[in-house]
């Protein structure tokens, strides 16, 4: 037990130096391209520094102090509120002139998640592995291009990230501890977008179906992101009386992307294209006149409940339809970007990747070890795009497993062996 301990503590410290390294080459690869970079490239896509009306969502909490989009002083619930916090702190800081420090702040959480993926391929693999995987993830196009952008791909990637690394310190070391902080991640992803629900199903899943001992953990770790996200909940029941209502944008999500996949032909490889043809009034078919004399939050949820009825009824009605698009949005979600030469980088880049996790982890799942902690990653990395696919996919999507991916791919190619008291959980949950 003294070697095991002497060893974690000589691993940490020369890990050090190595993560500071990485961290720094994230942060200053960010800001570089910031203010170097970014600009050129989208003044010729035509690209916008913010999109989804964050910035409005973060004026509303700065002078309304509730998630509304200013100068609207009524609570939304159409958004979840973490980024928008993190913007309107910006704004409180600098009175006003929030871009340079949202942007350097945004700089600070690619280098955090540059050491999180790290620190993940270290847990995975090894010192080697973790060097490979930072550098890829502080120099990654699609990371920096979102860095550089006031947009939630930064902080959903960071929080993905987390998530990630803490699932599989707890899959090498189960404890009633490390479930609760996996549990915390996920609840606080949830803060940030409701695409991490399904992360809140699928560990818990894992760990019932790894060992029936370990079900009281997968409770745990269910309970605490519960917990975390009840706030939210309970102010947007109180809002619209929906319960639980994380964010009311699926209905708005399937509308858009059944208009994609119907207008798919005229232009598949950008959607650019494809929202010139989005019909926004027929979004509002079905709600009634007196429908307006609620709160606009109430009108949102609604809304939505109906949008995501329509969508249900037509895919029972046209199941061809349903497969069609899954089919394609298989492929979106890897690809697809605002023009067809963007999507071509994109599909490049998490092409490149895809096959580098296939050819890594196909070896795993053909020895019959589905458990290892790589394939943690992996399944997570599913759990979280497969909801995507009957719902709405785009290439940005894709962004926020990117860095966990590339720790997994790496990991699985790497030679080098497992760090000390990087323990694996055997069958039946018996370390």
């Amino acid at each position: 037990m003294q070697s095991l301990v002497s060893a974690f503590n000589r691993q940490k410290s020369e890990m050090r130096p190595l993560l500071a390294g990485i961290a720094l080459l994230g942060v200053v690869s960010s800001l570089l391209f910031s203010l170097f970079g970014y600009g050129g490239i989208a003044e010729n896509l035509g690209n916008s520094l913010v999109t989804d009306r964050y910035d409005d969502l973060a004026r509303g909490i700065v002078e309304t102090g509730t998630l509304a989009y200013f100068p609207d002083v009524s609570p939304t619930v159409s958004r979840t509120p973490l980024y928008p916090l993190q913007l309107a702190l910006c704004m409180e800081l600098t009175g006003g002139r929030y871009t340079a420090m949202a942007l350097a702040l945004q700089a600070l959480m690619h280098g955090g998640t540059s050491v999180l993926a790290a620190l993940l391929a270290f847990r995975l693999r090894g010192r080697r592995a973790a060097l490979v995987a930072g550098i890829l993830c502080a120099l990654h196009p699609a990371l920096l291009w979102y860095s550089a952008r006031l947009v939630i791909e930064t902080q959903s990637t960071f929080l993905f990230t987390l998530i990630a690394l803490a699932a599989v310190l707890y899959w090498q070391a189960p404890s009633v501890k490390r479930a609760m902080l996996t549990g915390a991640g996920i609840g606080l992803g949830l803060w940030c977008k409701a695409v991490f629900l399904p992360l809140l199903i699928a560990l818990p899943v894992m760990i019932a179906v790894r060992g029936l001992q370990r079900r009281r953990e997968g409770l745990v770790m269910l309970a605490t992101a519960l917990l975390i996200i009840s706030p939210w909940l309970l102010r947007n029941y109180a809002l619209t009386g929906r319960w639980p209502l994380f964010q009311a944008l699926v209905g708005y999500n399937l509308y858009v992307s059944d208009s994609f996949v119907d207008h798919a032909a005229v232009s598949p490889f950008g959607y650019a294209g494809l929202i010139a043809r989005l019909d926004y009034g027929g979004m509002d078919e079905g709600l009634s006149a007196s429908d307006s004399l609620h709160s606009p939050a109430w009108l949102e949820s609604q809304r939505d409940l109906l949008l995501s009825r329509r969508s249900i009824r037509r895919y029972c009605d046209d199941p061809i339809f349903l497969l069609k698009k899954a089919g394609l949005n298989a492929v979106w979600f890897w690809t697809l970007a605002s023009s067809w030469k963007a999507s071509l980088i994109m599909g490049l880049l998490q092409g490149a990747l895809l096959i580098a996790v296939v050819s890594g982890v196909f070896p795993l799942v053909r020895r019959g070890t589905r458990t290892h902690a790589i394939m943690v990653v992996v399944w997570l990395s599913l759990a979280y795009m497969i909801p995507h696919l009957p719902v709405y996919a785009l290439a940005r999507f894709s962004v926020v497993i990117i860095p966990s991916l590339v720790a997994a791919a790496v990991a699985a190619h790497s030679c080098e062996a497992k760090p000390e008291g990087a323990q694996e959980v055997r069958p039946g949950g018996a370390v």
